[in-house]
């Protein structure tokens, strides 16, 4: 079952009418709001969190130029 464009504005339509528009805009600004919070604290916490925990291993470091046409030796 697949929602249509005739669906979803109906849908939107109905919420509108329940809610009305300046609860769904105060809605929606706190969800945006969560979210920046959220993605800001998970740029913090993860670099910490890899420097802190041994079972996640560190980045390899890059790889010496290999020519594509040479077979690569283990």
């Amino acid at each position: 079952m697949s929602l249509g464009i005739f669906e979803l504005v109906l849908l939107v339509a109905v919420v509108v009418l329940l809610f009305g528009t300046s609860k769904l805009t105060r809605a929606m600004g706190d969800l945006a709001r969560g979210w920046r919070v959220f993605r800001d604290e998970m740029k913090d916490v993860e670099p910490a969190a890899r420097a802190a925990d041994p079972a996640v291993p560190a980045l390899p470091a890059p790889a010496a130029s290999v020519r594509r046409d040479e077979p690569v030796r283990p």
